[in-house]
C-alpha cells in the first residue's frame, strides 16, 4: 500500500514538474514567434532586432515584366501572377527596377518603413509606340482637343479651323472657334486638377482624393527650360503627358525617390491632344497627324 502511495506521488510531482516546465518552454518559444510574426526580426550584422516593412509592385503592362529589388530577380510575372509583394524587408532605401523586352526600364528608389508595405506602380513606355497615320497637310499648325464637342479640332496656318471626321480620317472645315489652348484639365472622376504655363507643370489634388505615395494637395512635377506645348492627364494611370521640345513625355506622379520621366514619341515640335475616353492620343508633328493608342 505505501509503495503504491509513494508511486502516485511521485507521478504527480512528475506530472506537475512537467506542467511547469511546459508552460516555460512555452513562454519562451512564444515571445520570438509573436515577435516574428509581428515582423521583427534580427539583424546579425548590427546585432539588434528591427522591425520589417514590405513593398506591393505592380506595373502597366502586368505581363511578361520582370521585377528587380535590390538587383535581385524576384518575379517575373505572367497572365496567373501580376503583380509582387515582397515582405520582411529591412526598413530603410531600397532600389526597385521593373523591364519588359522592348519597353524602356522603370526605376525607383523607396523608403520602406517598419510595419508598412510601400505601394509601387510601375508605368513602361514602349520603346517603339505603335503609331498610325490619319492624315497628311503641311498647313496644318494646332491640334485642340473640344471636350464639349467630343471630337478633334485643328487649325492651319491661315487660321482656318477644322474638326477630324474620325470615321473617314479626314478634315470638315468649320466655323472659326473663338477659343485658346486652355492651361489646366480636370479629373473629376479622380479628384484632381492639372495647371501648367510655359515652363512647369502642377497637379491639385482634392484632399478626400489624395492618393497614397502623395502628401500635399499640390505638387509641382514638372519644370523645364523648354516650352510646353501640350499637358494631359494620362487616362487611367497616375501620370502626365506633356509635349515639349522634340518629343512627348510621360511624367509619373509619384514623386518617392525619383520621378520617372520617359518619352513616349520623338519628332520635331510635337503636339497633342487625347481623347480620354478611347485612350487614344492625337499627336500633330510637322504636318503629319497620327494615333497612338495608350494603354
Amino acid at each position: 500500500m505505501l509503495s503504491i502511495l509513494n508511486v502516485f506521488i511521485m507521478t504527480y510531482r512528475t506530472r506537475r514538474l512537467l506542467f511547469w516546465l511546459c508552460i516555460v518552454f512555452f513562454a519562451f518559444a512564444a515571445i520570438p514567434l509573436i515577435l516574428y510574426a509581428s515582423g521583427w526580426r534580427f539583424v546579425w550584422k548590427e546585432k539588434t532586432l528591427v522591425r520589417t516593412g514590405g513593398l506591393f509592385i505592380a506595373s502597366f503592362p502586368s505581363t511578361e515584366t520582370k521585377i528587380f529589388v535590390d538587383d535581385t530577380l524576384r518575379k517575373e510575372t505572367s497572365l496567373i501572377s501580376r503583380s509582387l509583394f515582397l515582405g520582411q524587408l529591412s526598413p530603410g532605401i531600397h532600389q526597385v527596377r521593373v523591364a519588359r523586352e522592348g519597353y524602356h526600364e522603370w526605376s525607383k528608389t523607396i523608403f520602406v518603413e517598419p510595419e508598412l508595405v510601400a505601394e509601387l506602380r510601375a508605368i513602361l513606355v514602349p520603346q517603339v509606340p505603335q503609331a498610325y497615320q490619319v492624315l497628311r497637310d503641311t498647313s496644318l499648325t494646332t491640334v485642340f482637343y473640344a471636350s464639349k464637342e467630343e471630337t478633334i479640332v485643328l487649325q492651319d496656318t491661315s487660321k482656318q479651323w477644322y474638326r477630324l471626321d474620325r470615321e473617314s480620317q479626314t478634315l470638315v472645315p468649320m466655323r472659326p472657334l473663338n477659343i485658346l489652348p486652355e492651361k489646366s484639365e480636370e479629373d473629376t472622376r479622380r479628384g484632381r486638377r492639372l495647371s501648367w504655363d510655359t515652363h512647369e507643370v502642377w497637379v491639385y489634388w482634392n484632399d478626400q482624393y489624395l492618393p497614397h505615395y502623395q502628401t500635399f494637395e499640390a505638387q509641382q512635377i514638372l519644370q523645364t527650360p523648354y516650352d510646353i506645348r501640350s499637358v494631359a492627364f494620362y487616362p487611367r494611370r497616375e501620370a502626365v503627358l506633356v509635349a515639349l521640345s522634340n518629343a512627348v513625355m510621360v511624367v509619373e506622379l509619384d514623386g518617392r525617390g525619383r520621378r520617372n520621366i520617359t518619352p513616349l514619341y520623338k519628332g520635331k515640335e510635337p503636339s497633342f491632344a487625347v481623347d480620354a475616353s478611347a485612350r487614344v492620343m492625337y499627336i500633330l508633328d510637322d504636318g503629319t497627324l497620327i494615333h497612338i493608342p495608350l494603354q
